[in-house]
């Protein structure tokens, strides 16, 4: 993962809002939008690779 990417995410969660985030990065909706799928993309894997489920509590 990349800065940008961590900024991205770190700026939705604070906006709560995908476009106000993009907005306060002077970043275009669709830059924001690949940086938010590819961290999507990379907590699926490691769920996948750690066989996590985003739904039931590990024991």
């Amino acid at each position: 993962m990349n800065l940008t990417v961590l900024h991205i995410v770190l700026a939705i969660v604070e906006t709560g809002k995908l476009n106000k985030a993009a907005e306060q990065l002077n970043v275009t909706q669709s830059t924001a939008t690949i940086g938010w799928c590819g961290m999507g993309a990379r907590i699926s894997a490691q769920q996948g690779r750690f066989r996590l489920s985003p739904y039931k509590k590990p024991e």
